[in-house]
């Protein structure tokens, strides 16, 4: 091979000391290479040789992989074909269900306006016929009276015009027409989007943020989520329910009323926050009675044979108070855990919720419970983790029983924000957690927490929540059915004796009301 620089020159080295290795001759080798590192064109071709053969080696699987990756394009291709023709077939699925919805709605408003033609019709109708009829009794009148004026024989006028029929005057009412419009609905686009299709990918969160959330289906929530329901829409029930005020008190300008129990109609027993005695008092705010219950305090109930049972938390027990005497002895321990707040069943049991720490930070060895005991104090059962073995509640606080003991709702405080109600069967076991709304506003944009809780006589549930300042009722599969009572300040309290509800707020007020379905 001849040198590409000097003519007439063979080559017969390399050069590794350039880029690219270039070939030399001898020439080249004493002038632009010289002290460069030369190797022969067969070393050269040798090692080159052997470098890519290593290269080969060592990439052999890779380019097996490059090559599958290249074959397997087709089938990924084949497979998008297919993706967009049933995406495609869907949206024209879509298309047709909401093209049938339209023609169903459009039948119904035209019979619907055919219905009030009819009606206007028939109602023109009658009031033409009544004045049909009173005209003919007008003309047989008249040309009664004109026989009359042509008659000579007093005898036969007399005869005859005492038996003449008085038309009716009175003039026949207007005929009842019912003026109708029609007002077209107005087309939203990003609507009419949202009930036509919606193109998703294939780990999209379809999802979104629900006001229930049922068996395990506890993962962190997103408190911005937004609630979209199907275009058919959803089955919700309805509550008629009337609350009507029929009395108030306060006691405090300064403390909210933490717990409180209804023992008989006209009666309730409540508890300040922070203080360590129950008051007794009359629907007018007249104190019956001060119980001093000697201790530091959480929740109180009264069972059935009039006993007052209360959480101490200091001595980690819980305590009776016999009434009216006043007799106070410890009814069993809770140690090591510190009883928050308790509720008495129809059956006698004893449900107390409990907490190893009142903070927020629940670790795997953390327990926040809720126990069942009976009458004498033995433990019967408890919740505290979920079929996974996760803590199930945070910071267990209030709890009540409805009338059958057939379900038990706690709230659970899950941040300084934030809580939730937990619904469980007889057995204890979780049946569903209410998150609250899945929009907040106004007040409400702070945060949901729930104060009280409350079973009425149809095992609907009444909650008091803070922010909203609110007492709502809930269907008891946790749907979101009124909002019954707006307070000036936040409900802090919900009692019920029958269908009698007494209301404590952060101020020291108390509300009474009366309800009815």
């Amino acid at each position: 091979m001849e040198c590409a620089t000097h003519t007439g020159e063979k080559v017969f080295m390399v050069c590794k000391s350039c880029d690219r290795i270039p070939f030399v001759c001898g020439v080249c080798i004493e002038e632009e290479h010289a002290e460069h590192k030369l190797q022969t064109l067969r070393n050269a071709a040798q090692s080159i040789r052997q470098n890519l053969e290593q290269v080969e080696t060592e990439n052999g699987q890779v380019f097996k992989e490059i090559k599958s990756d290249l074959d397997g394009l087709t089938e990924i291709r084949e497979d998008l074909k297919q993706d967009a023709s049933n995406i495609d077939d869907e949206i024209a699925k879509r298309a047709d269900i909401i093209r049938s919805k339209i023609d169903e709605v459009n039948t119904e408003v035209i019979q619907k306006h055919k219905t009030e033609v009819g009606k206007n019709a028939e109602s023109i109708d009658r009031t033409e016929e009544t004045l049909k009829q009173q005209l003919s009794q007008i003309g047989t009148f008249k040309t009664k009276v004109a026989q009359l004026q042509k008659m000579n024989d007093y005898v036969d006028v007399i005869k005859l015009g005492r038996d003449v029929e008085v038309p009716d005057t009175n003039r026949v009412p207007r005929p009842d027409i019912q003026v109708r419009t029609c007002i077209p609905g107005g087309i939203r686009e990003g609507e009419l989007k949202r009930l036509y299709a919606d193109i998703k990918g294939a780990f999209d969160n379809g999802n979104n943020d629900a006001t229930t959330v049922t068996g395990d289906d506890r993962a962190e929530r997103n408190d911005d989520k937004t609630n979209m329901s199907d275009f058919v829409g959803s089955i919700k029930r309805e509550a008629f329910i009337k609350v009507t005020p029929i009395a108030s008190f306060n006691h405090s300008k300064h403390d909210g009323i933490d717990a409180m129990f209804c023992p008989g109609s006209g009666t309730g027993l409540f508890k300040f926050e922070g203080k360590n005695s129950v008051k007794l008092c009359n629907r007018s705010g007249n104190i019956k009675a001060a119980i001093n219950l000697g201790t530091k305090t959480e929740g109180f109930t009264v069972t059935s044979d009039n006993r007052l049972l209360f959480c101490c938390t200091s001595q980690q027990c819980i305590k009776e108070m016999e009434r009216p005497n006043g007799d106070i002895t410890e009814t069993f321990s809770t140690s090591p855990l510190t009883p928050s707040y308790i509720c008495t069943g129809p059956s006698g049991d004893i449900y107390v919720t409990m907490y190893d720490e009142h903070d927020y930070d629940v670790t795997d060895d953390s327990t926040r419970v809720l126990v069942r005991y009976d009458s004498q104090g033995r433990n019967k059962t408890q919740c505290q983790v979920d079929g996974n073995g996760r803590n199930i509640f945070v910071v267990p606080c209030k709890v009540c029983v409805n009338r059958s003991g057939t379900q038990i709702a706690v709230i659970n405080h899950v941040n300084e924000r934030r809580s939730e109600l937990v619904v469980l069967d007889k057995y204890l076991s979780p049946i569903l957690i209410y998150t609250g709304p899945s929009v907040l506003t106004g007040d409400a944009l702070a945060g949901y927490i729930l104060y009280g809780v409350v079973f009425d006589t149809r095992d609907n549930i009444w909650v008091a929540e803070c922010y909203s300042k609110t007492v709502q009722l809930l269907s008891p599969t946790g749907e979101p059915l009124q909002v019954l009572l707006t307070m000036e300040t936040s409900p802090w309290s919900l009692s019920m004796h029958r269908d009698e509800v007494w209301v404590g707020d952060g101020e020291g007020k108390v509300q009474i009301f009366r309800y009815s379905y």
